[in-house]
């Protein structure tokens, strides 16, 4: 699970350096993949396993996007 928060925390970074217009439903999209990745991170981290640098780094990166993703989205 710490895997896969930090592939959906990272996805999310890196589609900020995206310089092409964003419609409402890449943003709703994108604000999604952040919310599974602080999922995943959140219930990696609880779980105790390997890994919990990964799923602190993915929880940390998809928390910055999604809290990006809100405010593209407000008008």
């Amino acid at each position: 699970m710490a895997i896969v928060a930090l592939v959906f925390g990272i996805i999310c970074m890196l589609a900020m350096v995206d310089d092409a217009e964003w419609d409402t439903d890449t943003v709703v999209g994108l604000g999604l993949f952040s919310v599974i990745g602080l999922v995943f991170g959140i219930v990696s981290i609880s779980k105790k396993k390997s890994g919990n640098s990964m799923a602190i780094t993915g929880t940390v990166l998809s928390a910055i996007a999604l809290l990006i993703f809100l405010g593209m989205s407000v008008k």
